[in-house]
C-alpha cells in the first residue's frame, strides 16, 4: 500500500468514526421510542420514571470503564458528597463522577441533577447559616453551567423545606446600602433573601461588617 492509498484509507476511516460519534451525540427526540444511554451519577432507583422513558440506566463504572461521554445522551445526577459538589463547582476532575459531568458540560451532553442531590438540602436542619450560604452558591454555579434542576419523587430540598432563617427581608428586589443597614439594626445573624434579589456591593459589605449570614430563599414548587 502506497502513500496515496494509506491517505485515503485514513480519510474514510476517520469519516466513519465521526459519522458514528456524531450519532451517539444525537438528542433523541422526547416521545421517541428508541433506546438510548443515560449516565446515572447516585443510584439509578430514585429516578423519577418520567425522566428515564426509554433510556438504559448507566452507572458511574459503565464511565468508568470507557471514559467516553458521548456514549451517553444525559446525565444524571442523583447524589453528590460535598466534595463532589464543591470540585464540579471549582472544575476540578477528582473522580469519575466529576469528571463525567464536567465532560459532559464541555462536550454539549445534557445534565440534570436531583433538587435535593446535594448533601446539605438532604440534611433535616443546617445549623450554620454561612455554611448552607456557600454550598448554595456552588449549587448556583452549576446552574450557571448549564445543569438544571429536576424535582424528585421524594421530599422539597432543605433549601425550600426547613431551613428557617431568623428574619427575612420584606419583598425580593435591590437592596442598598441604607436598605442593608436598615435590615442589620435588629442584630440578627441570618437574613433570607428571595430568589432574584440584587445586592449593591456597599450592601454587600455592610452585611459582612456586620457578620451577617446570607441565605437565598427558594420557592417550593
Amino acid at each position: 500500500m502506497d502513500a496515496k492509498e494509506l491517505e485515503h484509507l485514513t480519510e474514510l476511516v476517520t469519516r466513519r468514526v465521526l459519522e458514528t460519534l456524531g450519532k451517539m451525540h444525537e438528542t433523541v427526540p422526547q416521545g421517541a421510542t428508541e433506546t438510548w444511554r443515560m449516565l446515572v451519577i447516585g443510584v439509578p432507583s430514585r429516578i423519577p420514571g418520567e425522566y428515564i422513558g426509554s433510556a438504559i440506566l448507566c452507572p458511574v463504572e459503565d464511565y468508568r470503564s470507557s471514559s467516553d461521554i458521548l456514549r451517553y445522551q444525559k446525565v444524571l445526577v442523583e447524589r453528590l458528597t460535598l466534595t463532589q459538589l464543591a470540585d464540579i463547582a471549582a472544575g476540578r476532575e477528582t473522580d469519575k463522577a466529576c469528571s463525567a459531568v464536567l465532560q459532559a458540560l464541555l462536550q454539549g451532553v445534557e445534565v440534570w441533577m436531583l433538587e435535593d442531590a446535594p448533601p446539605h438540602r438532604r440534611s433535616v436542619r443546617c445549623h450554620s447559616g454561612t455554611l448552607h450560604q456557600m454550598l448554595e452558591n456552588h449549587v448556583q454555579t452549576l446552574l450557571r453551567f448549564g445543569i438544571r434542576l429536576f424535582p424528585g419523587s421524594g421530599t422539597p430540598p432543605l433549601a425550600a423545606r426547613s431551613f428557617v432563617p431568623k428574619y427575612s427581608s420584606e419583598k425580593s428586589g435591590l437592596i442598598t446600602e441604607a436598605e442593608a443597614l436598615r435590615l442589620t439594626e435588629k442584630g440578627e445573624r441570618e437574613l433570607c433573601l428571595p430568589t432574584g434579589t440584587i445586592l449593591t456591593p456597599s450592601a454587600r459589605d455592610v452585611f459582612s461588617r456586620a457578620r451577617v449570614a446570607l441565605v437565598w430563599e427558594y420557592p417550593v414548587e
